[in-house]
């Protein structure tokens, strides 16, 4: 902005100097031509005046003294002719000798009684000149001529100064306009500067971030106060949201412990007293077809109770945990992402094993991405785990990380059922699954699918996200789901190509 304010300046004053400097060039050009005209005319006829008894008396020293004098003094060429136009005196050497100057047109009008003045090329010299010519008159008869000459150099010289004095005057204001444009700009743009920093840290989630209110100009103290009363507002309003949100899931945390034990003893009770196992209904609650024993549906209850106690317990963990996720300041570092991935899939390895899920991992040696320290971690952790949730036994599940333009890919891809397009423009929302439909997908940690709260994604996405990268589901290729993460690649992050380290963290029954 500093650089705009300043050309913008600059071009004004150009203009300005342009359309007032041309039009008094012109003018003062003008008056310079004129002047210098009258004073060669002036110095021509007082030669007239000083030659005219010399001439008359035919003093050829005294007419050579008097051209010569005017040469030294004036630096122009004076000449001296009789009434014939024979030459009689010149104050140029090379004129020296007999010579007939009646060809000169000025000097033809001169002897004719006319005083003549203007320009024009001289032949003999092979130059323009500007010449003044007289006649010289002695009791009413033309006794010779007088004719001054200054080459158009002389003339155009004195035009010329005129045109640089002017132009080293508009170069001194436009040297004085630059300092003191450039001082106002940056006097102008640093409260400027103040603001879009504040502003840039407020973007980034830091919700204290304030702009310095300038001296002045009021305006820009108006903009600084402005921009601290909404950053204010935000931030209470974002504040007061979390605290609602991680309020309530402590709140609630509490009562929901005590349900799931006062149920658990019930159901203890239940089955001392002989009532059929649980596991003799289905964990959801009751059948279709009616039951003639109401032990066994006050089992199937409590197993729905306990279900349903469950379900808002990973809610309350949701909440908790996006919560956190939207108060974190981003503060990314170049990472390993080698050793994330090896230590992910090495904690989910055992739980693999169990499922009779394959867990593969495929490096690119060398890859560092810029990521807030333990984000990638969790975001790993809810994708293996969604993963986990959905891919059959038998299967595999594979996380593979890879330089690409722009940042490093890591892919974490499973031989589930998959996602249709619809579902996956909606898995990053919150609150929402793919229960309906009959999918698992969007589970994990937080839960996503059938019995899920639908946060684990949309937890994945804002870690991503903050640290200045992006996530996206597509269809894997033969069947499944692959979420591809992009993180910006940190310093040193080339990497080889995916696939020239691989390890199996974790591998399954089959």
């Amino acid at each position: 902005m500093r650089r705009r304010l300043l050309v913008g300046t600059l071009s004004a004053t150009v203009f300005v100097l342009v359309v007032l400097a041309v039009p008094l060039g012109l003018v003062h050009a003008h008056q310079e031509r004129d002047r210098i005209t009258a004073g060669v005319q002036h110095d021509a006829l007082a030669l007239t005046l000083r030659v005219h008894d010399p001439l008359v008396d035919d003093d050829a020293a005294e007419l050579r003294r008097l051209v010569d004098a005017f040469a030294r003094d004036t630096g122009g060429r004076a000449v001296v002719v009789d009434a014939r136009g024979v030459l009689l005196a010149d104050s140029d050497p090379r004129g020296e000798g007999e010579r007939d100057f009646t060809s000169r047109p000025e000097i033809a009008a001169a002897l004719a009684g006319r005083e003549v003045r203007g320009s024009r090329h001289s032949g003999t010299l092979r130059t323009d000149l500007f010449y003044v010519a007289a006649p010289v008159v002695a009791d009413g008869t033309v006794r010779g001529a007088v004719r001054v000459t200054f080459p158009m150099s002389y003339v155009e010289s004195h035009i010329l100064r005129t045109w640089l004095l002017l132009g080293a005057g508009g170069l001194i204001v436009l040297v004085i306009v630059f300092v003191g444009g450039w001082s106002f700009a940056a006097w102008t743009t640093r409260p400027l500067r103040g603001i879009e920093q504040a502003a840039r840290r407020l973007g980034a989630g830091d919700l204290t971030a304030r702009a310095p209110v300038p001296d002045a100009p009021p305006e820009l103290q108006a903009l600084a106060r402005s921009f601290n009363r909404t950053a204010a507002r935000l931030g209470g309003l974002v504040d007061s949201q979390r605290a609602l949100v991680a309020d309530a899931s402590h709140q609630l945390r509490t009562p929901l412990t005590a349900l799931r034990l006062r149920l658990e003893s019930l159901d203890r009770l239940l089955h001392d007293d002989g009532a059929p196992a649980r596991g003799s209904q289905p964990a959801g609650g009751r059948t279709d077809a009616p039951s003639t024993d109401p032990a066994a549906d006050i089992a199937a209850d409590i197993a729905g109770a306990r279900t349903e106690v469950e379900r808002l317990s990973r809610l309350v963990d949701g909440l908790l945990a996006l919560a956190r996720a939207e108060e974190r300041v981003a503060t990314p570092v170049a990472l390993d992402v080698g050793p994330l991935v090896t230590e992910r899939c090495e904690a989910w390895a055992a739980l693999y094993a169990e499922s009779g899920v394959e867990l593969a991992a495929a490096v690119g040696s060398g890859l560092r991405i810029l990521a807030t320290p333990g984000s990638p971690e969790q975001v790993l952790d809810n994708l293996i785990s969604n993963a986990l949730a959905v891919a059959p036994g038998g299967s595999e599940v594979s996380v593979t990380a890879r330089a690409v333009d722009g940042g490093v890919e890591v892919v974490v891809a499973d031989r589930g059922p998959g996602m249709t397009e619809e579902q996956r423009a909606r898995a990053f929302d919150r609150f929402w699954s793919t229960a309906a439909s009959g999918r698992a997908a969007n589970r994990g940690a937080t839960g996503g699918g059938p019995g899920g709260a639908g946060l684990g994604l949309a937890i994945v996405a804002r870690l991503v996200e903050s640290d200045g990268g992006e996530v996206r589901i597509g269809s894997r290729p033969g069947g499944g789901t692959e979420v591809v993460v992009l993180w910006p690649r940190g310093r040193g992050g080339d990497g080889t190509p995916a696939g020239s380290s691989v390890a199996v963290a974790g591998s399954g029954t089959g």
